[in-house]
């Protein structure tokens, strides 16, 4: 919403001009109050004011405070296997057979799932779920139920001592966040090296919350540490995590490799061979193991998110923050062009956007007045790629090809390496790369990389071209 911006700027000018130390700002409706603050930062950096925002409370929706306050744990799935039998002949018989207003059972919503069988959400927690599969196994022999709670998270309990037993886990976990013993699953005791034992639990989400932000848990006479389990997204054409597979952008596909050893030719299940990372390169483990330094790394990254999600969600692709503050950095240095990868797709729908056809690249003329008759070129963007041409300090296969490239046309590389284009919490890289013809080298100056905050990982890349006038 660039209007926001201009209006910002517009007064950052009416005090200038009309000095003061405070100002009230009313937030109208439908601006995020986050989102003001964030601007107002930004145009006000190095300013001796105090802003007063404010805002109206927001409206409690009576839908949405109906849904909280059901609990999680109250809400459970029953599973019917219709086992090669017709989806609409299974339902038909559970019908005929089964009678729930006798058994006290409410059924919340009857789906199919993907598999064909028929899955009911109940209402009652784990009691009445199960009265439910007793009855139908009761009522119908031939089909197969299964149960299994909504709403649940697994947990690691660290560092209990050899001698405390599956029971005692369940009754301090219970006691602490209020639950029965049913609600929670002990899915696994690990013994370690010096006989320190590891449990893997599952317990409803809402209730196990705080216990996670605490980190810990008195168990016996021992203080256990508290973790969540991180799930990282898998891409299962290259085999590596942080992304899905419809945005992978790996030139090779591996998705006929094992995820165990890496080699083509049969599934991970199958595999009988020693597990090589496809990450690392290296034996010993696989990608997806805690063994690996990089998938380590990214759990570190994903949990610090989890611990502030506010922060993670302002800086999700394609945000409207991050768009609208490289607008506001453009408005303050009076540049001439902005240049936006991933951008967002609804602002670049409307105004003077020009966009590729999947609308992944857009640009702005900032200032229409400009123009120019020389066909030299300027090339910019977020290539994805490693070479050691820009400065990287490592190279990758993506980044030879892009290299080769680079040399086949003669084009200059403007990056000087000196900070990275790109920093997701501990990772750098330098994949923002700046090229040019030669003849248009000449006029690229003060090229640099901004570390200045844009609710972004990739980092604002800033240069000035000298304009021969064209008469």
């Amino acid at each position: 919403m660039e209007t926001v911006v201009d209006k910002m700027l517009q007064l950052k000018e009416n005090i200038v001009m009309h000095p003061t130390d405070n100002i009230n700002l009313v937030i109208g409706e439908g601006l995020k109050f986050s989102y003001v603050r964030k601007i107002c930062e930004f145009v006000f950096t190095n300013q001796n004011i105090k802003i007063k925002l404010l805002a109206q409370a927001p409206r409690s929706d009576p839908q949405k405070r109906r849904k909280e306050e059901e609990s999680i744990v109250t809400v459970k799935t029953v599973t019917v296997k219709t086992q090669g039998k017709s989806f609409v002949d299974v339902v038909k018989k559970l019908k005929e057979e089964v009678n729930i207003d006798r058994i006290g059972v409410k059924v919340k919503r009857l789906q199919r799932t993907e598999k064909g069988d028929l899955r009911l959400t109940v209402e009652g927690g784990h009691e009445k779920a199960k009265s439910l599969q007793n009855e139908i196994k009761s009522k119908v022999d031939d089909v197969q139920v299964a149960t299994r709670k909504m709403g649940m998270t697994t947990i690691f309990i660290l560092g209990l001592d050899p001698t405390t037993r599956e029971e005692e886990v369940k009754q301090a976990l219970a006691r602490e966040i209020k639950l029965n013993e049913t609600d929670i699953v002990i899915r696994a005791i690990r013994t370690g090296k010096f006989g320190e034992q590891t449990v893997i639990a599952e317990a409803p989400k809402e209730h196990v919350l705080p216990l996670i932000k605490r980190r810990n848990l008195r168990i016996g006479w021992t203080e256990c540490g508290i973790r969540e389990r991180i799930d990282l997204v898998r891409c299962f054409r290259c085999l590596q995590d942080g992304h899905k597979t419809g945005e992978c952008r790996a030139q090779a596909d591996r998705s006929g490799d094992c995820i165990r050893c890496g080699e083509s030719g049969h599934k991970g299940k199958e595999c009988t061979n020693r597990n090589r990372c496809t990450t690392c390169n290296v034996d010993g483990h696989r990608a997806d193991q805690i063994k690996c330094p990089e998938f380590k790394k990214m759990i570190e990254i994903a949990r610090k998110q989890k611990m502030h999600p506010k922060e993670a969600k302002t800086r999700r692709r394609r945000g409207k923050t991050a768009h609208d503050l490289a607008y506001a950095m453009a408005k303050q240095r009076d540049v001439d062009m902005i240049l936006v990868s991933e951008p967002n797709k609804t602002i670049v729908k409307r105004n003077d956007w020009i966009k590729d056809e999947k609308e992944d690249v857009a640009v702005l003329f900032m200032n229409k007045n400009s123009r120019s008759e020389n066909k030299e070129a300027v090339i910019a963007g977020d290539i994805n790629a490693k070479s050691f041409l820009w400065q990287s300090p490592v190279s990758d296969k993506r980044g030879e090809y892009w290299a080769e490239w680079v040399a086949a046309l003669d084009l200059v590389v403007h990056n000087t390496g000196e900070v990275a284009t790109f920093a997701r919490g501990t990772t750098e890289s330098f994949i923002d790369v700046t090229l040019s013809t030669q003849k248009m080298s000449t006029r690229i100056i003060n090229w640099k990389v901004m570390e200045e905050e844009n609710m972004t990982d990739h980092r604002y890349i800033y240069y000035e071209l000298k304009v021969n006038a064209v008469p």
